[in-house]
């Protein structure tokens, strides 16, 4: 009796010893990030410097992206409405198969849209997220065309280091898609930003 008394005691023990390392991993697994309201602001370059409409091909001079987001990230997660502005200086046309022409006037295309992350569990200031976002686009061509609120979408992906515990600073990919509209063409841009989080 005494044998099956210690044999039991043994086993027990045995699965606690197992049970403690596993235990011991959910808090890692939950440890939270900083939470609460943030303001992100970003600069950067988009690669894509061509925009047609139904009828003419543009090209234009590049000029800087510039966002502007406000959000609130809990633990691994950031919702946030991000403003996106490009304005570019329009360098030549050309109609379907034909030669170009100087073109004169900006492109504007300003964006609203909605964004959803997940924040990756990381040991060290640096910190991977990764994340969709959908909204509507306004595409301006000073004195030639111009349409509103044209369905948009975004992947995004960006690697940032925590500088102190509520200043994350990122670079960041999107891979951006207008989609088309009854006076333009489909526009699918990549860009890469450079950007600065506050989080209150």
């Amino acid at each position: 009796m005494e044998s099956f008394k210690q044999n039991r005691t043994s086993k027990s023990s045995l699965q606690k010893s197992h049970l403690v390392p596993l235990f011991s991993l959910f808090p890692l697994l939950l440890q939270a990030e900083p939470s609460g309201v943030y303001l992100d602001g970003g600069a950067g370059i988009a690669l894509s410097d061509t925009i047609a409409t139904q009828e003419v091909n543009f090209v234009y001079d590049q000029k800087p992206l510039l966002s502007l987001s406000l959000g609130y990230q809990y633990n691994h997660f950031r919702l946030e409405l991000q403003e996106r502005y490009k304005k570019d200086k329009l360098y030549s046309a050309s109609a379907q198969d034909s030669y170009s022409i100087a073109a004169d006037g900006d492109s504007i295309i300003n964006s609203q849209m909605l964004n959803l992350y997940y924040n990756g569990y990381n040991e060290s200031k640096l910190m991977s997220s990764i994340g969709f976002g959908a909204g509507i686009s306004t595409i301006d061509l000073k004195e030639t065309y111009k349409e509103s609120q044209i369905p948009s979408f975004q992947g995004l992906f960006s690697v940032g280091y925590q500088v102190r515990a509520n200043l994350i600073t990122s670079l960041n990919y999107a891979y951006f898609y207008i989609l088309e509209s009854d006076t333009f063409q489909s526009k699918a841009d990549n860009s890469l930003t450079l950007s600065l989080r506050y989080i209150f």
